[in-house]
């Protein structure tokens, strides 16, 4: 059999999702998942040296095993996460043709990520294999033609990031091992450093930074200020491998306890190029003391492969014990009015209240609507007076400052509201008033 083709299909629930053992099919933008034992099999069968599948754009997630076939396969730009027992095991066919594993995303699988048994030539190049038990596994009874495994992003792998099982020498030079140190970088490879009945594996030189050409993930995450953060703003700074889609922001949150969701991170959230992202979290009372993983998911690359969750970076949150406040402020009283013949300057002042702890500050903002950011956008101040000029509004027409305070606990109260007309000046009045005959 030959010819074979499936596209856009769900196989889920089943015991294999798909079987071609003796054929060379085309399985292309099919999502397999949820199946007891394997999602495909394809080109199983070491008698037939001639069956070569190729996959492409599949998501072949949560089954026990993801991918079963021969080596003698085509596999590029597939997802393949999250399988029990591992990923692709390209370990069922003969020799006789070439294998090519390009452009994959290969996360969270158990025990391996992709096993290749390598009787023949197999190029293995930009894929991003990320969080599995072991990364990449080498097998195999004859000496191969040619092995090139070069370009991956091996990150993370929690047993191994490369596992050589052959007696033969295996060069895996110009990979990116989420590091520089050499040091670390052996300590992640199974080889004849750790028996002396395998081969070497040979890393250098490697790469020094992510591999733009691989599926994306995510790089790094620095929080400001550094650790503990105390009541004030934090800034969470994404960078990724690769190109991002600016269309689509990644969704960023934070807890204590798994899925780390519990808070999410949104405020002020813009890209700053085409792989750096950046919002701010305000930390208040209300977060309580204690260490949290930051959880990172959706971001896409650009070139349509979504990132895989991610839970390898964290912070503490840590402040004064006397900080126990956790209602916000009064709204603040506010009054505001222009300046005669100068429609371009408001004034404003205010007082704030809170019974419980100390106002530690304030922000406004200026607009066409009570609440309203379309004049002047939040802008945090700590006195309790502003004049702003240089505003363009127009003579005679209503405008409103909007004013709200913030706590030790940092919680900000509900707008105070004050209307004014442009160019029209507020009127002081000042207390007590004594009138005398």
């Amino acid at each position: 059999m030959s010819g074979n083709t499936l596209q856009y299909t769900i196989v889920e629930y089943a015991t294999t999702g798909i079987t071609c053992a003796n054929a060379s099919p085309y399985l292309g933008y099919n999502l397999v998942q949820y199946n007891s034992q394997t999602g495909i099999i394809a080109g199983e069968s070491a008698a037939y040296y001639d069956s070569r599948p190729v996959l492409v754009y599949n998501d072949i997630r949560e089954n026990q095993f993801g991918l079963q076939t021969g080596n003698a396969i085509t596999i590029t730009h597939n997802r393949i996460a999250d399988n029990t027992n591992g990923g692709v095991f390209a370990d069922r066919g003969g020799t006789g043709y070439p294998g090519y594993f390009a452009n994959n995303l290969i996360v969270g699988n158990g025990f391996v990520s992709l096993k290749l048994w390598i009787n023949d030539v197999f190029t293995v190049t930009n894929n991003t294999v990320l969080n599995n038990d072991v990364g990449i596994l080498i097998d195999g009874g004859f000496s191969p033609s040619t092995v090139y495994i070069n370009n991956n992003n091996l990150v993370n792998n929690i047993s191994y990031d490369f596992q050589n099982n052959t007696t033969y020498n295996i060069d895996a030079s110009f990979n990116w091992w989420n590091t520089t140190s050499m040091s670390a970088i052996n300590s992640k490879i199974y080889d004849f450093t750790d028996d002396f009945n395998l081969g070497i594996v040979t890393y250098t030189p490697i790469l020094t930074a992510p591999e733009p050409d691989a599926p994306a993930f995510l790089s790094n995450l620095p929080i400001s200020p550094a650790d503990p953060i105390g009541i004030e703003t934090a800034t969470f700074d994404l960078t990724f491998s690769r190109p991002m889609d600016e269309s689509i922001d990644p969704i960023v949150t934070f807890g204590s306890v798994a899925p780390y969701t519990t808070y999410q991170v949104l405020d002020n959230a813009q890209w700053l190029d085409e792989s750096r992202w950046r919002a701010t979290f305000e930390v208040t009372s209300l977060i309580p003391r204690a260490s949290y993983v930051v959880r990172v998911s959706n971001a896409q690359g650009t070139d349509g492969m979504r990132i895989a969750a991610d839970t390898r970076f964290g912070f503490t949150v840590d402040y004064a014990g006397e900080i126990t406040d956790q209602t916000p402020p009064e709204p603040p009283a506010v009054i505001a009015g222009g300046v005669a013949g100068d429609a371009s300057t408001v004034m404003a002042l205010w007082t704030a209240n809170d019974p419980d702890s100390t106002v530690t500050g304030y922000r406004y903002t200026i607009g066409s609507a009570p609440g309203a950011t379309d004049i002047v956008n939040w802008t945090a101040v700590n006195n309790t007076t502003i004049i702003h000029n240089g505003l363009g509004l127009v003579a005679g027409r209503q405008y409103w400052v909007s004013v709200q305070a913030r706590n030790s606990g940092g919680l900000w109260s509900a707008s105070g509201y004050s209307s004014f007309v442009s160019g029209q000046p507020y009127t002081q009045l000042f207390l007590p008033v004594i009138s005398k005959e």
